[in-house]
């Protein structure tokens, strides 16, 4: 706690670079999710979406991660009032597997 800049700009540098390649074929998308998490704490709902979201931006991102953020993003944007984009997000859940517990979550399935 009271860390919540410190740990947002780690999380920021690490994306970063990963999109420049630093990592390889690491799956450095979980930062996305981490911060997501962070942002979300803090019931900066808009900035969390957005974070959630940049998981999408990998070109070949992990399925579950994907999977996991299309929900959070969902639930970011369900907190908005969003409920068209939120929808969207969720179609994208079941879309990547409709047979897991993420998939089964409320607002997903």
């Amino acid at each position: 706690m009271g860390k919540n800049r410190e740990a947002e700009e780690q999380y920021r540098s690490v994306w970063q670079n990963g999109r420049e390649g630093k990592y390889g074929n690491l799956h450095y998308e979980i930062v996305a999710l981490g911060l997501g998490d962070l942002l979300r704490s803090e019931r900066n709902y808009p900035a969390a979406a957005t974070a959630y979201e940049m998981v999408a931006d990998i070109q070949v991102p992990d399925p579950e991660l994907l999977q996991k953020a299309n929900l959070y993003a969902g639930e970011m944007y369900d907190q908005l009032q969003k409920r068209d984009l939120a929808m969207k997000r969720y179609e994208a859940v079941v879309a990547t597997n409709a047979n897991n517990s993420e998939a089964r979550r409320p607002g997903a399935g």
